[in-house]
């Protein structure tokens, strides 16, 4: 139904995908990389879309009370930087500062965020953790919660963090 050719919005992809009978999980694949005023209109679509299941919520709380986050606030940072560093002065994608992302993690603790950790995702986990530790800036990933043997799970963890973050700075 999708014409990978097309260049497809995000209303005109999910009136798509309405019209789909749909009777069992499908899996749709892309670069979905719209802004987010254009995702806003959508927010109850996507929260009841995109649902963790409880008890995977309840895995990774368990895991962070364990190491002793129990009821810290969790800041999570997404930093995409992987195949974005090839495309050098691109209008459409760039690496973003590091230095910008500090200043939102600033703001957000100056906003009354307490007792935080912060909780770094990434493609590119040894850059940015490099980038962090110079600035001295703790901060934890999914390497330092589980042991991985798929990328497929660091992924699902990063997600279900995200869903329980109380404050997100994505790049």
């Amino acid at each position: 139904i999708f014409d990978p050719n097309q260049n497809w919005t995000l209303p005109s992809a999910l009136d798509a995908i309405r019209c789909l009978d749909v009777t069992s999980i499908i899996d749709i694949k892309g670069f979905f990389q719209f802004h987010t005023s254009e995702l806003f209109p959508y927010i109850d679509l996507f929260k009841n879309t995109f649902q963790i299941i409880p008890e995977l919520k309840a895995k990774v709380r368990e895991v962070l009370n364990s190491v002793n986050y129990k009821d810290k606030n969790i800041i999570g940072i997404h930093l995409r930087r992987g195949d974005y560093v090839n495309y050098e002065n691109s209008p459409v994608f760039w690496t973003t500062p590091i230095k910008s992302i500090f200043n939102g993690l600033d703001y957000i603790k100056s906003s009354g965020f307490r007792d935080e950790v912060i909780y770094l995702a990434s493609d590119d986990i040894p850059f940015y953790k490099s980038q962090f530790d110079v600035a001295g800036i703790n901060c934890i990933t999914a390497d330092n919660l589980f042991s991985f043997n798929d990328e497929s799970s660091r992924l699902l963890v990063d997600f279900t963090i995200f869903s329980i973050a109380n404050a997100s700075i994505i790049s």
